[in-house]
């Protein structure tokens, strides 16, 4: 029942960010914080040394590693962060995008924010402040390097719940957000793992590592094999019609041929993320007809070969049909010689092993958008029950892998949904702990 008209909620008052509970107040952001721009610091260093810190760049952002250090300075000539401060991306294409938890010192692309009074919980501004990330990297000013538009940052409007709502709305984000990034590890985990079965199985075959050292190897240009396996061709396993296909070249896929409903483009990203359902190029039957050569049905292997090189996903049965672009290479396997999900595993090996780059005949990753150099790849062949059996022991691995991405989605979801009703009083934190208790 409403207090106050058909669309207030009881309990719940009108504002500028629409319907919010009666005790919370609101304010503007440059009211609730001040901020200190980064600096580049006089001196970088190579490497760690005594008392210094990362120099947190925009490559830091991307990579999670960092390239500069520096010395901590006290006298204002940088601005340094630790564990518990909000670090905001103010330049650049990721410019209104927020971190915590991070330790070191700040380039000139970013600020530190930190509330101005004792009644804004830290914890709670960062997580207000990822709410309107696509926000301020959609109205960015600059021509040439996008930054967060200052009279939006100041001008924006935060909810503010009484102090101790903010710190449980923090508690509750953070659980779930700690439980993502356990997720993340097991995932990484699982893949390491995936990794070294690889290592192993392409090695030694499908035997237990307790049987490894009982099985002849010979030395091939790829490394150790069972004696029993051979190395052959790409082109010696693939179909004699079309078994290899580079995507058409840049004069036959122009952005002006593209319509909104079609034949599908497939793209790097494509393979890259393992999803057909991603894209929005698409192309009419007539293009189609005439690029039919280029056309992909379930099963197809498709690699990318420019950019990011050596991807590879298998063409699942429900993808749309298309075309791939010239970003891409399609494989037909002769599956009465190769399985193509043994194939899949066996390409995946020889690059994480780094065993494609230095090759000789040029079949190193930078060169796989040659078809000629494709065809001479070698791949390690064993006898079909054996490839059978590499599947079914690496697909144990992948069907844990799956789900455990599946849940850290779920989480995520559910990160995405909670953070949007706390914020907006939708759900009070009273309410969860009701219904836990």
């Amino acid at each position: 029942m409403s207090s106050q008209g058909n669309d207030i909620p009881e309990g719940f008052k009108m504002t500028e960010l629409g319907p919010l509970p009666e005790e919370w107040k609101t304010a503007q952001l440059g009211d609730a914080v001040q901020t200190l721009k980064g600096k580049k610091p006089s001196n970088l260093l190579e490497s760690l040394q005594e008392d210094c810190v990362p120099y947190l760049t925009a490559d830091y952002f991307r990579t999670l590693i960092p390239s500069k250090f520096a010395k901590l300075c006290s006298d204002g000539s940088v601005v340094s962060v630790n564990e518990n401060d909000i670090v905001f991306i103010w330049d650049g294409s990721n410019a209104g995008d927020v971190f915590t938890g991070l330790r070191g010192i700040l380039a000139s692309t970013m600020i530190k924010i930190l509330p101005k009074e004792s009644d804004v919980e830290s914890k709670y501004l960062y997580f207000f402040l990822k709410t309107q990330f696509d926000l301020f990297n959609s109205r960015t000013t600059g021509s040439t390097i996008p930054h967060v538009n200052k009279q939006l940052f100041q001008n924006l409007t935060i909810p503010l719940p009484p102090l101790p709502e903010q710190k449980a709305i923090a508690r509750v984000l953070s659980t779930i957000q700690k439980a993502i990034e356990a997720q993340a590890k097991i995932i990484a985990a699982a893949r390491e793992l995936k990794k070294s079965l690889m290592r192993h199985l392409f090695t030694y075959g499908p035997v237990p590592v307790s049987q490894a050292e009982q099985v002849p190897l010979k030395e091939t240009e790829i490394g150790p094999v069972p004696e029993h396996w051979e190395v052959v061709r790409l082109g010696e396993v693939v179909q004699k019609k079309n078994g290899i296909k580079r995507g058409p070249w840049g004069g036959s896929i122009k952005k002006e041929i593209f319509v909104p409903i079609g034949h599908k483009v497939y793209e790097q990203k494509n393979v890259i993320a393992n999803d057909f359902s991603i894209g929005s190029y698409f192309i009419d039957d007539d293009k189609f007809e005439e690029l039919k050569d280029f056309a992909v049905k379930d099963g197809d292997i498709l690699i990318t070969a420019a950019g990011t090189l050596g991807k590879l996903a298998i063409v699942p049965e429900n993808a749309h049909k298309g075309i791939i672009n010239q970003a891409l290479l399609r494989l037909r396997l002769n599956e009465d010689i190769i399985i193509k999900r043994y194939f899949k595993n066996a390409f995946n090996n020889l690059v994480d092993s780094r065993i494609l780059e230095g090759m000789s005949h040029g079949a190193t990753l930078k060169n796989l958008s040659s078809v000629a150099v494709l065809r001479n790849l070698p791949i390690p062949l064993s006898p079909q029950t054996e490839q059978q059996e590499i599947v079914r022991i690496l697909s144990t691995v992948d069907n844990k892998i799956d789900a455990e991405e599946k849940r850290k989605a779920a989480l995520q979801a559910l990160f995405k949904t909670m953070l949007h009703l706390l914020m907006t009083g939708k759900v009070r934190v009273k309410d969860l702990e009701a219904t836990v208790a």
